[in-house]
């Protein structure tokens, strides 16, 4: 153990670094610029509020700026993530209360300083969040926005390519469930007109199933208990838990 720990840091030695006065907070985790190398991402506040004022990217470990991100007014934080292969960068803009007035909004950049979409501003929440991954399983990376209201939560899944996301601006996949009764499922916005949407029971047996059109609000007239659904549009399939409430 003595010998591997020896060997390891006497292969460590420092690269390189960068500062940036009057900085709030950064990190180096995503390459924006698609050079191989990850690119600063740094924040900046106002000192008189403590708001966040903008983010900006900076080419490697060095002062030039890639692009800078100003949350519009209204919003008072904000993140970024980087495109996987240097593709652009997404802007999250948010405000909370936690009493159900929250804002969450986020915006496709690609390149990093061309706005290709902006989602709606989702209003009403205590919270939400923005990840990144396949969650359609089609090999692509994905958008999936996880909103939570004070009476319910919503997770809504955006596609790509990036190239589609501006000729098809819409929700490609998601629902909602009220968590007060469950009674109520809301249905993904799809690109195509229809699609086949089928619950289950916890026996496996089928209690619904139609065809509907690409958006609609479902009321679950079911008996209380735990329900699997499956919904089904093209290639696209959308499956999980519901829980009617009591």
């Amino acid at each position: 153990m003595n010998l591997w720990t020896w060997v390891l840091v006497g292969q460590i030695s420092f690269w390189g670094g960068a500062s940036y006065p009057d900085a709030a907070y950064g990190s180096l985790w995503w390459d924006f610029s698609g050079d191989g190398m990850s690119d600063p991402v740094v924040s900046y506040v106002d000192s008189a509020t403590g708001a966040l004022d903008s983010i900006v990217v900076y080419d490697g470990l060095s002062r030039n700026r890639l692009a800078a991100f100003i949350p519009d007014p209204g919003f008072e934080q904000a993140s970024l993530f980087g495109v996987p292969g240097g593709g652009g960068a997404i802007f999250v803009q948010q405000y909370y209360d936690y009493a159900g007035g929250g804002l969450l909004q986020f915006r496709v950049f690609s390149p990093l300083t061309q706005e290709i979409f902006a989602s709606p501003v989702f209003s009403g929440l205590r919270s939400g969040f923005v990840s990144l991954h396949d969650a359609t399983g089609d090999g692509t990376v994905d958008i999936v926005v996880d909103l939570i209201y004070p009476d319910s939560v919503a997770i809504l899944v955006y596609t790509t390519p990036w190239t589609g996301i501006q000729e098809n601006p819409g929700v490609s996949g998601g629902w909602r469930v009220d968590l007060r009764a469950g009674a109520v499922l809301h249905l993904p916005l799809l690109p195509r007109a229809g699609g086949v949407l089928e619950i289950r029971d916890a026996a496996g047996r089928t209690v619904r199933k139609q065809v509907r059109p690409g958006q609609a609000i479902l009321r679950l007239d079911l008996p209380p208990g735990v329900y699997t659904y499956r919904l089904q549009d093209g290639s696209l399939t959308l499956s999980g838990k519901l829980w009617r409430q009591p």
